[in-house]
């Protein structure tokens, strides 16, 4: 099975109580074979894309600044839904795709 998680925050390179829900919930299925995406912003040096405990984390867009006081930016919306469409085009398609609390901008992509 091959799955997708997106979340504009990946753990280790995010801190935080989502992200890191994500790469708990990620450890399973990638520890019985499956085939396991967690796509986010970039918040690392190259490559995009790196194997992770047991499992692919791939920055599909540049970090842009995503907070201006206490709400998220458009911009940043916007370059995530992007990176989040041409990601899920090239990479899939996955049998599950989960966006859990991610900005609604990439759910349609």
């Amino acid at each position: 099975m091959r799955i997708a998680f997106v979340y504009d925050g990946i753990y280790p390179f995010a801190i935080g109580g989502f992200s890191k829900r994500i790469h708990d919930i990620a450890k399973k299925p990638s520890e019985r074979g499956h085939d396991v995406y967690l796509y986010g912003t970039r918040l690392w040096n190259d490559p995009d894309t790196l194997l992770y405990d047991g499992f692919f984390i791939r920055g599909i867009c540049p970090m842009v600044k995503r907070y201006t006081g206490e709400k998220r930016t458009i911009p940043a919306a916007l370059v995530f839904a992007s990176g989040t469409l041409k990601a899920l085009a090239k990479d899939g398609p996955f049998d599950i795709e989960d966006s859990g609390m991610a900005s609604i901008s990439p759910l349609p992509p």
